[in-house]
């Protein structure tokens, strides 16, 4: 039987997760559980291939999750992680945006750009009464010619944007990297399970910390490191760009994203972190499930082993 391109990276990333889980949970049947819900499936049928980060802010196919877990986000994530994207770029004068302008009773559909000058607007008649679209900028340009505005002018995006979930969009690609680095051992221990269960629910507020920002990063930026100090920092650390995404380290801990946030709040300066680097993957690559021996050199006890490998 022939396979497509993709059907043939599917199945070579489905036999490798079914092995993958054996190895860390012996008793497992012979399933690849999706990262996300934990749900076993016996073949590919449903399963899919994820682009992390999403494919619309330059993701690429990185493990399989099932066809539910992956067509939720999205809906209901990835949309704004590219939404989020656009406001930015548009902050930067790189990027029109599409917003509604309302003078009195006239209502149209535009285009806004940030430039040296100010705001500059594009009308969009197709999108628009036509009449309202003539009316509008012809009571917008005689404004402007005289320098002074007689009517007040209401904006507003026409696309839909939430911070929070462009937020939880980067956790969740955070821990399907670490995922695909660490494999099965790693996620399936019970620090994640509110990861998991605030990507299930986003419109929650299950977790109290999850993004911190740096002021200056390398464009395309990708790592993860270990994080063994500052010792308050304890964690696997996945930065994307401006974005470090703490997620559970290798040690149990309780409440760790609420001591995160704690810590993260008390850091006032640059911070470099001690720790190994992993390999970032780009493709399946579950290190701890066949290579468990490594586990002890990624917790705290092995801090020794990394003096002077310093991470900025």
């Amino acid at each position: 039987m022939r396979y497509s391109r993709k059907a043939a990276k599917r199945l070579k990333w489905f036999l490798k997760g079914v092995e993958a889980l054996r190895q860390a949970r012996p008793e497992a049947p012979k399933m690849y559980y999706c990262p996300l819900c934990l749900v076993g499936y016996p073949s590919t049928d449903e399963l899919t291939l994820e682009d992390v980060p999403p494919r619309s802010v330059g993701g690429r196919p990185l493990v399989l999750t099932c066809r539910g877990c992956n067509g939720r986000s999205g809906h209901e994530l990835d949309y704004h992680a590219r939404a989020g994207k656009n406001l930015r770029e548009f902050a930067e004068g790189a990027r029109d945006i599409r917003v509604r302008l309302a003078a009195d009773d006239l209502k149209v559909t535009a285009t806004m750009r940030k430039t040296s000058e100010g705001l500059s607007f594009s009308g969009l008649p197709q999108y628009c009464n036509p009449a309202h679209h003539k009316a509008f900028f012809a009571r917008f340009e005689e404004a402007a010619g005289r320098g002074t505005a007689d009517f007040d002018l209401g904006l507003s995006f026409v696309n839909r944007y939430d911070p929070w979930a462009e937020n939880l969009a980067w956790l969740r690609a955070s821990y399907l990297v670490a995922f695909a680095a660490l494999g099965y051992t790693y996620i399936l221990r019970p620090e994640l399970e509110p990861l998991r269960q605030q990507l299930k629910n986003p419109g929650e507020r299950i977790l109290p910390f999850m993004v911190s920002l740096v002021e200056a990063a390398e464009a395309g930026l990708r790592r993860s490191i270990v994080v063994f100090e500052p010792t308050e920092l304890r964690s696997i650390l996945v930065q994307f760009d401006r974005r470090l995404l703490f997620l559970p380290d290798l040690t149990a801990r309780d409440n760790f994203f609420g001591q995160l946030r704690v810590a993260a709040q008390a850091q006032s300066r640059a911070i470099n972190f001690l720790g190994p680097e992993l390999r970032w993957p780009t493709s399946p690559i579950f290190l701890l499930d066949f290579h468990p021996a490594l586990i002890p050199r990624l917790q705290p006890q092995a801090v020794d082993l990394w003096k002077g490998v310093e991470n900025r």
